[in-house]
């Protein structure tokens, strides 16, 4: 079985997976068909926005804590 790096989209970001793929199977052809209708539909690959580990990790955190903001929000709400 073969491993292949596959670019998924996850919270409106690409991250590279690294999942077990036998070639031709349909699985990995429904991700990559939708992987690059992504990339053509966006403009081409010079088009992809890359981001270090730290800088996701800054992005992820941004989102969590605009989560926990708005959970606050509505606790004080139904209090």
């Amino acid at each position: 079985m073969l491993a292949r790096r596959i670019p998924v989209r996850l919270t409106g970001q690409l991250d590279l997976l690294v999942f077990p793929c036998k070639d031709g199977e349909p699985k990995c052809k429904v991700i990559e068909t939708y992987i690059n209708d992504y990339i053509n539909g966006i403009g081409g690959y010079d088009k992809l926005e890359l981001y270090t580990e730290e800088e996701l990790e800054v992005i992820d955190q941004e989102q969590v804590d605009d989560l926990m903001e708005t959970l606050e929000w509505f606790k004080r709400l139904f209090e």
